[in-house]
């Protein structure tokens, strides 16, 4: 398994579950990223390694449901250049909203700035 689809697709895989280090800040284990996966129709994982001149792509879909993830493609990569994107479609239907909802309040948040 690579490191990019346990970390973007696999529940409880990072490392702050002790309680002998005192931390100054809280986290959730990566549940960011993870949550975003789980609500979205398609998860897009893109990163390269500009030392190994290797591209990794990764695609979940249906809220990472069994069965739906595709095989992670691995293709030469330029030197030097390393980068991670993450593309996403949210499951509007499971937060019961619509395109143009989900627009009309993007433009509220920004006019607010």
């Amino acid at each position: 398994m690579f490191v990019s689809e346990l970390i973007f697709g696999h529940l409880l895989t990072s490392s702050i579950y002790d309680n002998i280090v005192n931390r100054d800040i809280q986290n959730r284990n990566g549940y960011g990223a993870k949550l975003t996966n789980i609500f979205s129709t398609e998860f897009v994982i893109e990163t390269t390694d500009g030392q190994r001149q290797k591209m990794y792509k990764h695609i979940f879909r249906n809220n990472m449901g069994l069965g739906t993830k595709t095989e992670p493609v691995i293709t030469r990569w330029k030197e030097g250049e390393n980068w991670t994107k993450l593309t996403f479609k949210p499951d509007l239907a499971k937060f019961k909203i619509s395109h143009f909802a989900l627009m009309k309040k993007r433009v509220f948040d920004l006019a607010r700035l």
